[in-house]
């Protein structure tokens, strides 16, 4: 099977530094694209008769017109498919069923997703993989009643796991893992070659990044970056092209793709322990007795994530709160990140924490986002860290704010005055790694 990401290009180095990205989704994605367009690709014929001619004529120019030109069967009745992918993120398990049509010899066109969630994590039930398991059962049965019973043994279904049950022991994990993977055994969908699985953090990246540009119709033309903050880890994805990117990244974050039948290069890292709940470990130090300047001057609290236990006294109140904060951030997590310049000219979608933390500061609508400056998360956080008052139910927000401003502005080197756009749907579809996922699913199931 052909590499999805593939070796890493770098002019300067020899062929002992060459990687090959060899994980589950690592094959290209040679399938016709589209988002509700059909195109058509003419053939040839020796003999025809002139209306056949003039017809194939038509859809041979209106095909090369499109610049997608997949060969379908014009006469053939349209099928409808599905895929279901679950999402195990640190925070919470996601269900995606995913609604297709297509044609003999086409690959599926999206239709219709219905997306559920349940929290906390499949990861915090580490000591009970049994309770767990209930909670994808819960998701299981949504996906049962979506889809027509007559197809359910014919639509292929996963679990990727990402930073939540990468970040536990092994013998955690795999027991989790064990428990879904018996689920899904026993249940009347198709289960794929390996339907239960921790995801490669780079497959992510690659996965979202493949969803954001199928959902904006931008695959084979100039495409856009993402970034997605998780809890437990954070991918950045992009196809750079000044050859100073290429020749300057580490050699792992470089490989060679091709999705739908276009051959790109694609920047992409995954940061693992730099979610946002993650950072927030970082930012507090060793687990226990801590106290926080980002914390609320008057906040006594617990917290517990990835089995650390933290006992929180805030500290300090009122103007400077921010600069204090900032600083501890910085200090924390700001020397972390790789960052080529080419970041700040290229277009990028932000989701996840980073339409969370925005949506609940107002700075975008809460359903369809917007458009937020880099310098507006650090206004907000100053103006968040430097109040008198903070809200009794969201007592990490100055500390959150501060992480992502230092991510943005500290991290990438991103500027003040670049706009990101904060989406968490695009053209009413869930903006996730689990489309882009289920792509690979419905094409080698």
């Amino acid at each position: 099977m052909s590499s999805l990401a593939g070796q890493a290009f770098n002019g300067r180095r020899t062929a002992s530094y060459q990687r090959i990205h060899t994980s589950p989704s690592s094959s290209n994605f040679n399938m016709s694209f589209g988002t509700g367009r059909v195109y058509f690709k003419s053939q040839a014929c020796l003999v025809m008769t002139a209306a056949v001619a003039l017809l194939s004529l038509i859809f041979f120019v209106f095909g090369l017109w499109s610049d997608h030109i997949p060969v379908m069967n014009i006469f053939a009745s349209p099928k409808t498919e599905y895929g279901i992918m679950f999402d195990a993120g640190s925070t919470g398990s996601r269900v995606h069923v995913y609604k297709f049509t297509s044609y003999p010899g086409s690959q599926p066109v999206l239709l219709d997703e219905i997306f559920e969630q349940i929290k906390p994590g499949l990861s915090s039930f580490a000591e009970q993989p049994e309770d767990g398991a209930k909670t994808i059962e819960k998701l299981l049965n949504i996906a049962k009643e979506n889809i027509p019973e007559e197809k359910w043994s014919e639509t292929p279904l996963a679990l990727k796991a990402t930073a939540g049950l990468r970040l536990l022991p092994e013998k955690q994990s795999q027991a989790l893992l064990d428990i879904v993977n018996e689920l899904f055994e026993q249940s009347p969908f198709k289960a794929s070659e390996e339907p239960v699985s921790i995801m490669d953090g780079t497959d992510e990246g690659i996965f979202a990044w493949l969803t954001v540009n199928y959902l904006l119709d931008l695959i084979g033309h100039d495409t856009v970056g993402t970034i997605d903050l998780g809890g437990g880890s954070m991918q950045i994805t992009f196809s750079p092209v000044e050859r100073k990117t290429l020749e300057s990244a580490p050699y792992d974050y470089i490989h060679d793709t091709s999705v739908f039948n276009h051959g790109m290069k694609v920047y992409v890292h995954s940061y693992l322990g730099l979610g946002l709940m993650s950072a927030r470990q970082q930012v507090l130090g060793k687990a226990g007795d801590v106290t926080s300047v980002c914390m609320p001057g008057d906040y006594n609290g617990s917290w517990k994530n990835a089995g650390s236990q933290y006992n929180i006294r805030g500290e300090m109140s009122g103007r400077g709160k921010f600069d204090a904060c900032y600083k501890e951030v910085k200090k924390a997590i700001g020397e972390k990140i790789n960052r080529p310049d080419e970041l700040k000219r290229e277009t990028f979608y932000a989701f996840s924490y980073f339409f969370d933390r925005a949506a609940e500061n107002g700075l975008i609508h809460p359903e369809d986002g917007g458009i937020v400056a880099v310098g507006k998360y650090a206004e907000t956080a100053e103006k968040v860290c430097d109040s008198d008052k903070h809200d009794a139910e969201a007592p990490f927000m100055c500390m959150d704010l501060a992480i992502i401003t230092t991510f943005l502005r500290d991290g990438y080197g991103l500027p003040d005055d670049m706009n990101l756009q904060v989406r968490k749907k695009i053209r009413g579809k869930e903006n996730s790694w689990a489309l882009g996922a289920t792509f690979f699913l419905m094409n080698t199931k």
